[in-house]
């Protein structure tokens, strides 16, 4: 039986291309469950979320994003981390565990998929 996956479909990506990238059906359970409790139904995944615990705004920027990176570096107690090591490393960690199909052409396009600013 073939592993369940959807797609993120007309993603940009660097240099403005467009890429469909395969992800697990787990992401998009993960996906959804955010989606719902943040009560989105437009707009950019990921948002600011107020101290109530409710999602707002128009998305993160990628100062924003910076700055979550940096905060949560510091309380692991790492002095320089950026947004860009963790997409590696995520990258590298997931190339060498998974081996179905699905998931190496998943390997092959993570770099296509541009910014952090671009999924935000």
């Amino acid at each position: 039986m073939a592993e369940e996956h959807w797609a993120i479909v007309d993603l940009k990506g660097k240099a403005g291309r467009t890429r469909t990238i395969p992800r697990p059906n787990w992401v998009k359970v993960l996906v959804d469950d955010w989606l719902q409790a943040a009560n989105l139904t437009t707009g950019k995944l990921f948002r600011r979320v107020n101290k109530n615990g409710k999602a707002w705004g128009e998305g993160l920027t990628e100062k924003a994003i910076w700055r979550v990176v940096r905060e949560y570096a510091r309380k692991a107690g790492i002095e320089k981390l950026a947004p860009h090591d963790l997409r590696r490393y995520a990258e590298s960690r997931t190339c060498r565990i998974k081996t179905r199909p699905s998931w190496l052409r998943a390997c092959e396009m993570v770099s296509d998929i541009g910014s952090a600013n671009d999924a935000a």
